[in-house]
């Protein structure tokens, strides 16, 4: 009661009172709820960050392979190599290369006539055949061309039986004891020096399973994964399971499905390459890494993994996604750090950066959402101080509480606030765009020092309510406490 008749004294409307006590019963009960929690308090376990970074190239990164700490690529131009700033071509192998495989602790290069070893730092011609793929299999080394399978004997190849597959071979991949040769639509095995087996009717099969049906005939590439046999396909991942054929599609929650290759993670995860990015798949869980943020291009050609690091080669360079041990106190300092180091707070408020084409840099821009983006960034340091006591985080959430204050009184019209505050004369981007495709609205200030942005749109002003009552509730003190009510009240009206 005492409540409603300050309130009715003051002369706020009633809409305007009931949106204040609104605001603040919120924030009591959720205060007085967690002075005795009814859940246990969650730690800040430690947990592995994604961290991307993306090395270019002008060309296509055909293929990538890690053996121990080296990074090899292949493209159409010959070998590369990671080095500390970047990639370097190696002029120890010019010819294309195909593929880059790691076969018993060496690396292995496919080109278009032969097949390489690397033997220290100088490469071995084994073979002059075009073959496909290379793999270990009980013991010893198998290569494969588009029809034969040939045993490698020291610098040498063998043929491995006389036997002729049916059709063009793309891989082969040992899986559960056997040797399976993948070709597009095709899956059989080879054992006993022969393709394949006979079905009911002593016909050839090259049918690797009795239930279930590929996805499409367009197979790019197999993993053998302990029980299941991986093949990825245009339309889907394929999971061999015993004799069964199962698909993992976006029905399943695959978040694309043109999938060109496929890697084994470092923690029983698959990754998947995409002409739409990679995809990591752990479990029942898909993350989907696509765009400028994680590589340099969407199409993926191949995957290699080492330790907990991730190098992903594409159509205009190479992606690295590395986990690193993080808590969420080391990721808000993390953020933290960079929002200081690239000047992204100014005048008590946050602000997002622009590429300036005169300056050649990045400036802050002052542009509608300045308020509401201040705003969430003042409800986190009001958080965080109620949970860790850290005095940087008061000071963080005092000043930019002032500031949100300071965009409702530098307007002159009470309970009004602006959308940004430009400093006449200062560096940057002052946004010239306004709501509906209108011109921006700038105002001076009373003292003429600074100009506001005008034409407030809701969505500022509930950040304005959500922050300033959680600062209310955690962080404000002594004064503090009749300002942030008075500022709900003023915006309520």
């Amino acid at each position: 009661m005492s409540v409603l008749l300050s309130f009715h004294r003051s002369g706020i409307p009633l809409l305007g009172q009931l949106a204040v006590m609104l605001t603040l019963e919120v924030g009591r009960l959720w205060a007085a709820e967690n002075r005795a929690p009814r859940w246990p308090p969650v730690p800040d376990a430690v947990y592995l960050q994604e961290i991307g970074r993306i090395v270019p190239w002008p060309g296509s990164l055909s293929t990538v392979a890690a053996l121990d700490e080296e990074i090899f690529v292949g493209t159409a131009q010959g070998l590369l190599r990671l080095q500390s700033d970047g990639l370097a071509r190696d002029s120890t192998l010019t010819q294309p290369i195909r593929r880059l495989k790691i076969v018993g602790k060496r690396l292995w290069a496919i080109t278009p006539d032969a097949l390489y070893r690397r033997d220290d730092n100088a490469w071995t011609k084994v073979g002059t055949n075009p073959f496909v793929d290379l793999a270990e299999h009980r013991g010893e080394i198998v290569a494969a061309d588009s029809r034969k399978l040939w045993r490698v004997r020291g610098d040498q190849l063998e043929p491995l039986g006389e036997a002729t597959a049916r059709f063009d071979i793309l891989e082969i991949i040992p899986h559960q004891e056997s040797l399976y040769a993948l070709g597009a639509g095709r899956l059989t095995t080879f054992a006993s020096g022969a393709f394949g087996s006979r079905d009911v009717y002593d016909s050839h099969s090259d049918q690797a399973w009795d239930w279930g049906t590929l996805p499409s005939r367009n197979t790019r590439d197999a993993l053998s994964l302990g029980n299941r046999l991986a093949i990825a396909t245009d339309r889907g991942l394929a999971e061999l399971r015993g004799m069964s054929l199962t698909t993992l599609s976006g029905e399943q929650g695959l978040p694309f499905e043109d999938i060109t290759c496929l890697a084994r993670g470092f923690t029983n995860d698959l990754w998947l390459g995409t002409t739409r990015g990679a995809i990591r798949q752990v479990g029942d869980e898909f993350h989907y890494f696509a765009g400028q943020r994680w590589l340099p291009d969407e199409r993926v050609n191949g995957i290699a993994v080492v330790g907990q690091r991730v190098y992903i080669a594409t159509d205009r360079g190479l992606g690295i996604i590395e986990y690193q041990p993080y808590t969420l106190a080391k990721k808000a300092a993390y953020y933290e750090r960079w929002l200081e180091a690239w000047g992204q707070k100014r005048l008590g408020l946050v602000h997002k950066l622009e590429w300036d084409d005169e300056l050649k840099e990045f400036v802050r821009e002052a542009g509608d959402n300045d308020g509401g983006y201040t705003g969430y960034y003042l409800a986190a340091q009001s958080y965080r101080w109620a949970v860790t006591r850290d005095p940087a985080a008061r000071r963080e959430a005092t000043n930019t509480f002032h500031a949100l204050c300071w965009l409702e009184t530098m307007t002159g019209i009470p309970g009004f606030p602006a959308r940004s505050v430009w400093a006449k004369g200062e560096r940057g981007h002052k946004s010239t765009g306004g709501s509906g495709g209108y011109p921006a609205e700038w105002h001076d200030t009373a003292d003429g020092q600074f100009e506001w942005k005008g034409d407030t749109s809701s969505d500022e002003l509930c950040s304005h309510f959500y922050a300033v009552a959680i600062f209310l509730e955690l962080a404000a003190e002594g004064a503090e406490i009749a300002r942030a009510k008075t500022h709900l009240a003023r915006i309520a009206t």
